[in-house]
């Protein structure tokens, strides 16, 4: 993708929609969305989690 933001995959409409949460992202386009971060979905997915456990809205996994 050359010269072209790995965003420009997705509208302004829909971009707009996931910013207010009318709108999920499927995979492709979180992709997308970690590209133009300079992320990869991992790193993407290891941030959000962090975020979610230090808010309290999600419990670390019992290690049996």
């Amino acid at each position: 993708m050359t010269g072209t933001s790995p965003l420009s995959l997705l509208s302004q409409d829909i971009i707009s929609k996931i910013e207010k949460g009318r709108r999920r992202m499927d995979v492709i386009e979180m992709i997308a969305y970690c590209e133009a971060l300079n992320l990869t979905l991992t790193e993407l997915a290891a941030k959000i989690e962090s975020r979610l456990f230090a808010e309290g809205l999600l419990s670390r996994p019992k290690i049996c």
